[in-house]
């Protein structure tokens, strides 16, 4: 609105002493918008003599504006003192428009003021409708400008930005390097040929004919927000957000959510303000500058906490509305000005995943597990189109540029496209082979790309439809590692059937890569002397790969349900669970496998299983709570339980014997590790409290510390009890915790550490392996 005048329109604004803080507010969404407001209750706050400074800014004001409430007039109808002396100002010195009314409640209107014209601000849309009555009568008062020609786009200052970036607490807690990118999260396209991925591993900016990265930003990433102009990214994982400048790639702030962990983030349409909702159904505003006080207390403010966990936020492209979408099936819409309660919308049929206002602001979209897509009409807040079709939930929703089109992606891994006047299917696109993660359409509306936990980046023409580009620049949920017998090389399996061989002393990047298995990846093994590598997945098969060659080859062939499958170390026995209360046991050599012996009696479904170094015992967690240690001895008629472990702290999440099978470390679901002693079934410690399950465990070489991983991306290093060196030797020191590592945006369940004990590797759902230093 500024630019339709040679300076900032000037406002004189009278209110009660009551109204002026929210009047404050107001007057700051002028100045942002472009106007000079002047608040007399401010203004002439201290002043011995208020009239020469008044009639001064009324004779140079472009109009005035009284804000009332029922606040603004006594007792005995007389209006409050400020607002009392602008009416008796203009009735002497009228502006050169009409005097205008904002009414901050209803309320009525003084007898001097019957022909005013009045803008409610507590109305739908109010402070727009305050904005165009702006326009409509002061304006025209005025002299206009010659009209400038529309300044040029700024270039995405993504799409400037190169090099390599990481947390600096990466760094500082040891980290050497990572593998892989991780798992989706979601993506922008920012132009017809370039994407900006989200990931487990952080953001990477790519061209889509090449996967190499232009620049890349190493932060573990479980949800993100991109600022209106691409200047900011926020990225979050447990209750940390962290703020960076696409502008240099630099940090610019660090947030910490105070033990809530971030469910969804949002940008206001100025970026003066980053939004995020947390598991503990809150809501919180905080700034996003530069300057110091933004940095040192980012947190603004907070809405009113939520009947239940919001899942989904989204701004009106004027910041004036935000709209929270809930776990309880139901959409909040809040207005910023005051931060209150608009409208609650309802009826989604489920958890509500993604939001978003259409580009005219017009209209809500609004996706949830109920498996629909519903859009909302703002200015009544009804209920325009239900657009249902998807098979599974609905995950994520864009808007095209021009608002005629809205994408959805759900769980069924399809891709639907509306047009929105007539809530008709334009098309579906079936070409993944996961639920969809993320979904834009590029700046200029002619291309869509969608990525899914199928770890594959898809490009369509929206025109017809047609797959204009494909790429595969992520990495699926890990779900094994294991070192070479000399301690140079690593292997990785995933939940998408792949196995990677990475020489860790050499050029970055997967040594070979073998994608045989169809499906998830269970377990794998190098043999003793590390010429070949064996992997058991759940598609029933154990392979043997020749790391000299990269043959590969079907060493065994289970039938029936595979629930769980555990290669011994040096591959020479392989366990597997069909799910009932046995056990199979599998000889393996370098010709084939041969069923062994089964294994019975197990009171209850098996669980884990866990072999010791020696792969001499075997140990399994039962669904009845228990533990059970079995001995594997080839020249016994039938096998027992050798130990059965009672007292555990809660179910059990992961188990590692020490490198000698003396001990057995259990990682309960309540947060605790316990330390068994083998031979005679006794605990020996307990490590930690109650908090996030621990889901990963592993003893260094050396047997003196073990490695946790837990269910929020945590390593814990703890320090194991030895004898003391002195006159008592037989005194024990009690375990310590030696280090934390918040490294991963999903939990951590694999752990190994490398033959000679000083480099710890860590294994995550979030799609990346991370290497430490210890």
């Amino acid at each position: 609105m500024s630019q339709r005048t040679e300076h900032p329109l000037r406002l004189v604004l009278a209110c009660a002493p009551e109204d002026l803080p929210a009047v404050r507010a107001l007057t700051q969404r002028l100045r942002v918008d472009g106007l000079s407001p002047w608040l007399i209750g401010d203004e002439l706050a201290d002043q011995s003599d208020a009239l020469r400074p008044l009639r001064a800014a009324v004779a140079a004001a472009d109009g005035v504006l009284f804000c009332l409430s029922r606040r603004s007039f006594h007792a005995e109808g007389q209006p409050a003192a400020d607002i009392a002396r602008l009416l008796d100002l203009i009735a002497l010195h009228p502006p050169p428009a009409p005097p205008l009314v904002l009414r901050l409640a209803a309320c009525d209107l003084p007898a001097a003021l019957d022909g005013a014209l009045v803008c409610d601000l507590f109305a739908y849309r109010g402070y727009l409708h305050l904005l165009d009555l702006l326009q409509d009568t002061v304006l025209p008062a005025l002299p206009l400008p010659e009209p400038a020609p529309p300044p040029p786009p700024p270039p995405h200052p993504a799409l400037a930005l190169r090099g390599r970036f990481a947390l600096p607490g990466l760094a500082d807690a040891g980290q050497l390097g990572r593998l892989g990118r991780g798992v989706a999260r979601n993506l922008w396209l920012l132009s017809p040929h370039h994407v900006l991925m989200i990931a487990g591993g952080g953001a990477t900016l790519l061209a889509l004919d090449d996967p190499k990265p232009l620049w890349a930003i190493d932060c573990p990433t479980r949800h993100a927000a991109l600022s209106p102009t691409g200047r900011l990214l926020a990225l979050a994982a447990g209750d940390h957000i962290w703020l960076w400048d696409l502008h240099d790639g630099s940090l610019r702030n660090q947030i910490q959510n105070a033990g809530s962990s971030v469910l969804a983030l949002a940008f206001s349409p100025d970026e003066h303000y980053l939004l995020s909702a947390s598991d503990d159904r809150c809501v919180a505003l905080w700034r996003t500058g530069n300057d110091v006080l933004d940095r040192a207390t980012p947190l603004l403010a907070t809405l009113p906490p939520h009947p239940d966990q919001v899942l989904s936020l989204a701004f009106s492209p004027d910041g004036s509305l935000l709209a929270c979408g809930g776990a309880d099936r139901s959409v909040r819409i809040w207005r910023m000005l005051d931060r209150s309660l608009v409208q609650t919308l309802s009826g989604h049929g489920g958890a509500v995943e993604t939001l978003a206002f259409s580009p005219d602001g017009n209209l809500l979209a609004a996706g949830s597990r109920g498996r629909s897509l519903r859009l909302w009409r703002v200015a009544s807040w009804r209920l325009l189109h239900s657009l249902d079709g998807h098979n599974g939930a609905v995950e994520t929703l864009a808007w095209s540029p021009d608002g005629q089109l809205v994408a959805s992606g759900a769980s069924d891994q399809t891709l639907r496209v509306w047009q929105v006047k007539n809530a008709a299917l334009v098309r579906s696109l079936n070409a993944h082979s996961g639920a969809i993660m993320g979904v834009s359409f590029c700046p200029q509306g002619e291309r869509l790309a969608s990525v899914a936990d199928d770890d594959r980046l898809l490009v369509w023409r929206v025109a017809d439809g047609a797959e204009v580009g494909s790429l595969r620049p992520l990495s699926g949920r890990v779900t094994g590692l294991a070192f070479s017998p000399d301690g140079e090389g690593l292997a990785v399996s995933g939940a998408d059937g792949a196995v990677s061989l990475y020489p860790l002393y050499q050029a970055s990047g997967p040594q070979r890569q073998y994608h045989d298995h169809r499906g998830p990846v269970g377990s794998i093994v190098f043999s003793g002397d590390g010429t070949r590598l064996l992997s058991a997945a759940s598609d029933r098969s154990v392979r043997d790969y020749q790391i000299a060659t990269g043959q590969c080859r079907i060493l065994l062939q289970t039938h029936g349900p595979n629930h769980g499958a555990q290669l011994a170390p040096g591959g020479q026995w392989l366990a597997s669970s069909d799910g009932e209360a046995t056990v199979q046991i599998w000889q393996l050599d370098a010709s084939g496998g041969q069923f062994w012996r089964v294994l019975r009696g197990l009171r209850g479904r098996p669980g884990l299983l866990g072999f010791s170094p020696d792969a001499q015992r075997l140990a399994i967690s039962v669904e009845d709570g228990s533990l059970q240690i079995w001995h594997l001895d080839a020249g016994a008629a039938d096998l027992h339980p050798q130990t059965v472990l009672v007292g555990l702290a809660g179910r059990v999440r992961s188990l590692a014997f020490s490198p000698d099978g003396s001990s057995l470390a259990t990682g309960c679901a309540t947060g605790q590790v316990q330390i068994w002693q083998v031979q005679n079934a006794s605990l020996r410690s307990t490590l930690g409290g109650p908090g996030p399950a621990c889901v990963g465990v592993a003893f260094s070489p050396d047997g003196r510390s073990l490695a946790v991983g837990d269910s929020s991306g945590r390593i814990l290093v703890w320090a194991l009890a030895g004898k003391q060196r002195g006159k008592n030797e037989m005194r024990r020191n009690e375990p310590s915790l030696l280090r934390q590592i918040p490294g991963h945006a999903g939990e951590v369940s694999h752990l190994a550490y490398n033959p000679s004990g000083d480099l710890l590797v860590s294994g995550s759902s979030d799609g990346t392996v991370r290497l430490w230093q210890v």
